[in-house]
């Protein structure tokens, strides 16, 4: 698909998707205002009909705001999968032999936690999974957002004084950032480092090193950015840029390890 079709489709995926949300925005208001308004008029004012027409008038604005954000989310991803499928993967495939990209998917929570290099968590997200050959490597990567649950308790009291203790959790990122797994091909033991203030943890698990690099980064994302063909070819330099900084990590991995052998 040439640079032309890629840009006007994403402008159309990008249209279907701001018009789902302005209306899932702005249908619910209407509906009420209308509701209020001729629930108040003088032939209807005092009557239950009145009532009747705003409780339809809210029925009906929760299904349009359910209904919108369920389409302007799956146009959000079908866009990311486009994106992934004709931008993201000819620049990832210049440097990696790749066998699978999934540009919406991620590693599933029971290999997270099996790898040794990230915190404890109760919610995990993933995008951009890639597993290919690299320098003869296997490599798997993905970018990854990991949150934990954290609860508070906190007193009120009544206007008689009455006691209430209510229950409050929230979820607090603890992680966003590449994770990538590396088959070595032979054991180098089991053992993990810190690089970068903390921010960068290696560890062997016997032929296989895991990389977690916590970054506050997403990379190859660039649905936001793409409006014309000075974009595009800026996203492509963007997407190479992140795909670098990745393999860059990778690279000095490996020395280290040879110097291990």
């Amino acid at each position: 698909m040439d640079d032309s079709k890629i840009i006007k489709t994403i402008h159309n995926y990008r249209v279907r998707k701001n018009l789902a949300g302005i209306l899932a925005f702005s249908m619910p208001v209407v509906l009420l205002v209308l509701a209020v308004v001729v629930g108040n008029l003088p032939g209807l004012r005092g009557k239950k009909s009145g009532g009747e027409l705003f409780i339809i008038a809210v029925v009906l604005s929760i299904v349009i705001i359910i209904i919108g954000n369920k389409y302007a989310d799956k146009m959000r991803k079908e866009l990311k999968l486009f994106i992934g499928k004709h931008v993201i993967w000819e620049i990832i495939a210049e440097r990696i032999d790749i066998r699978e990209y999934d540009p919406a998917g991620g590693f599933n929570d029971k290999f997270l936690r099996s790898l040794n290099v990230l915190p404890n968590f109760d919610k995990s997200y993933g995008s951009d999974y890639i597993k290919g050959s690299y320098k003869g490597k296997e490599i798997t990567y993905c970018d990854v957002e990991l949150e934990t649950e954290i609860g508070s308790e906190y007193e009120t009291r009544d206007s008689d004084g009455n006691r209430t203790t209510e229950h409050v959790t929230k979820h607090v990122t603890v992680f966003k950032g590449p994770v990538i797994s590396i088959v070595l091909g032979k054991p180098h033991g089991d053992k993990c480092m810190r690089f970068s203030e903390g921010r960068t943890k290696i560890c062997f698990d016997g032929d296989r090193v895991n990389i977690a690099i916590h970054n506050d980064s997403d990379a190859f994302e660039l649905e936001k950015t793409i409006r014309g063909k000075k974009q595009l070819e800026a996203g492509r330099l963007k997407a190479r840029a992140d795909l670098n900084k990745v393999l860059s990590v990778v690279d000095e991995t490996l020395k280290k390890t040879d110097c291990l052998i």
